[in-house]
């Protein structure tokens, strides 16, 4: 007895020790900085503080221009890129990527809210923090389930499409601030209407402010890209106010800002809010993977180091998590400030942590100096900010190589700008999934023949030269076989199985290109056995992958066909028909001696 009491013991100490271990290892797994903060090399806190500063000068400004266009205050604008910048620094898997208020999740949020939500203050700005909050939950659950492949969702050209006309829809949100005109909401041509119309109450002083703003801005950047180009707009438009008395001339201004930190909680709505937001939280997903996992690989590449996809999920979860609870909106990487980081000599995430907490010495001590930043320099801010979306060199590149892939990417624009950003982000997702499933419809098949004088074998209709074993058709399906295509494949086969002159003795199919069969695929195929069986034809496999000789016996594909007629490889298969073909052939000839 004693000793089966020291054998459990020592049972139960060791799944304790292993349950303790697996729940270390999962945590300094989904928390990364408890990986490389210990090791911190001490020389990288000169550059990562120094990063630091510069990305706080871009992302105050920045953040009380895009919290108007998700039309919050501008205290919200600094409560979101705070808490996303401290929260993503702590969970993201990037090096390099600056989570924090971005126009593109602005602008959608605004969309949706405010598609909602008209003329309620307090209703809008507790739905804007809600679907902040749920958008991170769907994060979450993305990166727990490990679901970062659907990063690749939307093809390049339609998201390219899709952006462009985003970029529209902000540039001309953000012209009535640099003219000084009455902002009119409506559908991107409605709003373009509204501004022709207005054109005689043009303010001339909020236009002198807001294009004089831009060039600055734009010189600073081409010129002296190191410097904070946004926060020395914002110190150029408090001068010019204050020296010019703009005040007088009917100058709009940013206005008071509260001081001091969120309240943390989640947002007081009800579940059937949280419900009614699921769509549009999924396309601040859609849109944020997107962005996000761009701006990661390619950071990723250009640094040389690995990033986890799954990773960066957890950590867009918990930093829109965070916002939403801080009551902010929904953010996503940053292009505009990880270039500005990464140029200013960021090494790690510690600049994002410098940055997030000087946003929150700004919010509790400097944001009562931005009352009297212009509008028309916010307007200015955000137009150069996104100017770089209007991507017109890739447009033209489209256009140039695959004309298809040029206007699925005007569809998506022209649906953004017609339907509304929302709306145009259904068409974008819809027209990628329409353009996969058709080309995946139409399968390339391949007939394959020998290349002379080697034991290799390639698509005939290619290379002409390529020798056709008598008797035998090789088939080559490039395309996964799944239920959209399998009847097509079946169709094909069949028709030029029996209408060859002469009819083959053999067909071999490889499926070297299917790693996995549906319902569909199998059906087909044991249908097409039988059809073939019945005209006398012998069907041969190659290629099989585990998975699919799995499924083959599962099925009983294998029974039909017989465990003989499947082969490892093709060229294994061409050697049992011609084995076979030459042994009938003997055969043949002995009979005939014989007689």
């Amino acid at each position: 007895m004693v000793k089966i009491d020291r054998a459990t013991n020592a049972i139960r100490k060791s799944l304790q020790d292993l349950t303790s271990k697996s729940i270390k290892e999962s945590i300094i797994r989904r928390v990364p900085i408890i990986q490389w903060l210990p090791n911190y090399p001490k020389e990288y806190l000169k550059d990562d503080s120094v990063a630091g500063l510069i990305v706080w000068a871009l992302a105050v400004p920045v953040a009380i221009s895009y919290a108007q266009i998700a039309g919050v205050s501008p205290e919200a604008g600094l409560y979101t890129s705070m808490i996303a910048l401290l929260l993503y620094g702590i969970f993201g898997a990037s090096r390099d990527v600056k989570v924090a208020a971005t126009s593109s999740m602005a602008i959608l949020t605004a969309s949706i809210i405010g598609s909602m939500v008209a003329g309620n203050t307090t209703q809008y700005f507790e739905l804007t923090a809600t679907l902040a909050v749920l958008t991170g939950l769907i994060f979450l659950l993305f990166g727990i389930a490990r679901l970062g492949f659907v990063s690749e969702f939307m093809s390049k050209p339609v998201t390219t499409g899709f952006i462009f006309g985003m970029a529209c829809i902000i540039i001309v949100s953000q012209i009535p601030k640099i003219l000084g005109i009455q902002k009119v909401t409506g559908s991107f041509f409605e709003e373009l209407r509204n501004i022709i119309i207005q054109l005689g109450n043009v303010n001339s002083w909020s236009v002198l402010v807001g294009v004089t703003a831009l060039i600055l801005i734009a010189f600073l950047r081409r010129k002296f890209p190191q410097y904070p180009a946004a926060m020395i707009a914002f110190v150029y438009g408090v001068l010019l106010y204050n020296i010019l008395n703009l005040e007088t001339h009917g100058v709009a201004v940013v206005g008071d800002i509260a001081t001091g930190i969120p309240q943390i909680g989640l947002p007081s709505t009800q579940l059937s809010d949280y419900i009614t937001l699921l769509p549009g939280a999924f396309a601040l997903v859609i849109v944020g993977l997107s962005e996000t996992m761009g701006v990661a690989k390619t950071y990723a590449q250009k640094n040389r180091y690995e990033t986890d996809s799954n990773q960066e999920l957890i950590g867009l979860g918990i930093a829109n998590i965070g916002s939403g609870m801080g009551n902010g909106f929904a953010v996503d990487a940053s292009l505009s400030t990880t270039a500005t980081s990464n140029e200013s000599g960021s090494k790690t995430q510690i600049t994002s942590l410098v940055a997030g907490l000087l946003v929150l010495l700004t919010m509790l001590f400097l944001a009562p100096i931005f009352h009297n930043v212009p509008q028309a320099i916010l307007g200015a801010i955000v137009i150069y900010a996104v100017w770089n979306l209007l991507n017109y060199r890739e447009l033209n590149r489209y256009r140039l190589l695959d004309p298809k892939e040029f206007w699925l990417s005007m569809l998506a624009l022209l649906g953004v700008l017609t339907l509304g950003v929302l709306e145009g982000l259904i068409v974008a997702v819809g027209v990628s999934i329409i353009r996969l499933a058709y080309d995946a419809s139409k399968p390339h098949i391949a007939i394959l023949g020998k290349v002379p004088g080697r034991n290799i074998y390639g698509d005939i209709e290619r290379h002409p030269e390529n020798e056709q074993i008598p008797g035998l058709i090789i088939f080559r399906p490039d395309e996964q076989l799944f239920f959209a295509n399998a009847d097509k494949v079946r169709a094909f086969i069949q028709t030029i199985t029996l209408k060859n002159d002469p009819t083959p003795e053999t067909i071999i199919i490889d499926m070297d290109a299917s790693y996995y069969l549906d319902i569909s695929s199998t059906d087909m195929l044991s249908r097409l056995i039988a059809d073939l069986k019945a005209v006398k034809l012998e069907v041969l496999f190659a290629g099989l992958k585990g998975n699919v000789r799995d499924t083959f016996r599962k099925r009983g594909l294998t029974q039909k066909t017989g465990e003989d007629k499947i082969f490892r490889s093709l060229q294994d298969a061409v050697d049992y028909f011609i084995d076979i073909k030459g042994s009938a052939s003997k055969e043949s000839d002995e009979k005939l001696q014989l007689n």
